[in-house]
């Protein structure tokens, strides 16, 4: 691994929150999916992107998560409102057993989509802008 792989896996760790399903506010999820916000499947960022750019009090975070049935980390994008998972993607198909996750700030969030004109992955680019050059 190179030493700029390596410093960014350092900060991830360091940066990041475990949450576990329990930590899921399911009621506020069907909630949103019942009020027609679109949500499309296997598109987690866009999804948390959209749920973001629409509720202030929302945070966007960005990791990975592992169910029950595939134990390995999946790159994944969910929103945290009151210290609980809104997870408008995943919603009941599957348990989740831990979501990890950093938080990256709404205004990076907004000011890249609008820059690139989509939504993807954001963790190594706020990385990358924010803190390749310093020590944590």
């Amino acid at each position: 691994m190179s030493e700029q792989q390596n410093d960014y896996y350092k900060w991830v760790l360091s940066q990041g929150k475990i949450f576990t399903d329990e930590d899921r506010n399911k009621d506020k999820e069907k909630e949103l999916i019942n009020q027609n916000h679109s949500h499309k499947q296997k598109q987690c960022f866009y999804n948390s992107h959209i749920l973001l750019t629409r509720y202030d009090d929302f945070e966007y975070y960005e990791g990975w998560y592992i169910t029950e049935n595939l134990p390995i980390p999946i790159e994944h994008g969910f929103i945290v409102y009151k210290g609980k998972i809104i997870d408008i993607t995943v919603n009941s198909k599957f348990k989740v057993i831990e979501y990890f996750g950093v938080k990256i700030p709404t205004e990076f969030v907004c000011t890249r989509i609008l820059k690139n004109r989509y939504s993807d992955s954001m963790l190594f680019w706020y990385w990358k802008e924010n803190f390749l050059d310093r020590k944590y």
